[in-house]
């Protein structure tokens, strides 16, 4: 009975001598405030953890950064159990995605957290002539692009492909590459029109060709033109003109043979004929006349039967002669 009071009584010093002098290394009670070997004056219970004050953290992120910021600065930051640095401290060095945080500094309650870095992301600022061009990102559509401007964000640090479309115009491309050094670009584009050909040839060849009354060339003529409607005209000396409206359309050739109609030929000599008739004709009118003048003047029948005869003698040429010449005048104008 008195071993197992012994025991018990060192199992019970044990229990509450949880103290140990700093001065000799006697163990003392948890509670005692005086070492009972040496009478130094024993420390007081180390605080709780729950009462140690807390750090005030705040982070900041961004696109390929983080900013890590404690009151009271100096602060041990590590990230995903890795020493990052102490605060306050910014990094451009993590990737996107989430970390694990963890900031100490003694004599204050340790922090956990966590962060989010999103992905770096860029922009493009695109102009566009003339008027409602269509616009394509690495194949997507954009739809079309205003007077000022059309800004695509949100798009990732990489090489980008844009394609330009207009009815009626070139197709343009371009590639643009956003980085984390050039995260913004600006790309301006003109489209150009497509152009069509016109091609027009002539029997016989030579002939001068007009478009839009400008002389751009002679037979055969062969041209890359804007689409559009043109006046075309086709001129050769002793032939007719040809005169008409074409179509020239984008892609496309507009080809005309022309056999151009030659000019009727005039005879001078009929021009020449008839005014030599109607002269006639009118002296052949003067001579009649002056025959008539005797006749009614005539003394004896028989001078008055000749100048009669006289008379109707050339008021019959009169009236060939005046018909011929007509006839040869008449024939020259129209023929």
């Amino acid at each position: 009975m008195v071993a197992i009071v012994l025991v018990l009584l060192v199992f019970a010093q044990a229990a509450f001598a949880a103290k140990t002098c700093p001065n000799c290394g006697t163990s003392n009670r948890d509670d005692a405030k005086f070492c009972k070997n040496c009478g130094t004056a024993m420390p007081g219970p180390e605080p709780s953890k729950s009462s140690l004050p807390a750090l005030k953290v705040e982070t900041r992120v961004a696109p390929g950064l983080v900013q890590i910021i404690s009151s009271p600065e100096g602060a041990t930051v590590l990230v995903d159990g890795n020493r990052l640095g102490t605060t306050p401290i910014t990094s451009r060095q993590l990737t996107a995605g989430k970390h694990e945080l963890e900031i100490t500094l003694p004599g204050y309650r340790s922090y956990h957290g966590s962060f989010f870095i999103p992905k770096p992301t860029g922009e493009i600022l695109i102009h566009a002539a003339p008027a409602g061009v269509e616009v394509l990102l690495d194949d997507t559509p954009l739809g079309t692009v205003p007077d000022s401007g059309l800004l695509v964000g949100n798009l990732t640090l990489d090489t980008h492909a844009l394609v330009f479309r207009l009815t009626g115009y070139r197709e343009e491309e371009r590639t643009v590459e956003l980085s984390a050094r050039r995260p913004s670009a600006q790309v301006s584009v003109e489209l150009r029109p497509l152009t069509g050909f016109l091609s027009v040839r002539s029997e016989p060849d030579s002939a001068t060709v007009f478009l839009n009354q400008q002389d751009v060339g002679a037979t055969p003529y062969l041209a890359e033109l804007t689409p559009a409607r043109y006046q075309l005209m086709v001129s050769r000396v002793g032939f007719y003109d040809w005169y008409n409206y074409v179509e020239v359309r984008g892609r496309d050739t507009t080809t005309l043979f022309l056999a151009l109609e030659p000019m009727r030929s005039k005879k001078a000599g009929l021009l020449v004929a008839g005014c030599v008739s109607l002269a006639f004709s009118g002296v052949s009118a003067f001579l009649g006349e002056m025959e008539y003048a005797r006749y009614t003047e005539a003394t004896t029948p028989g001078e008055a039967q000749r100048y009669r005869t006289s008379t109707q003698r050339w008021d019959m040429i009169r009236n060939i002669t005046a018909g011929l010449g007509v006839l040869g005048i008449g024939t020259y104008i129209l023929f």
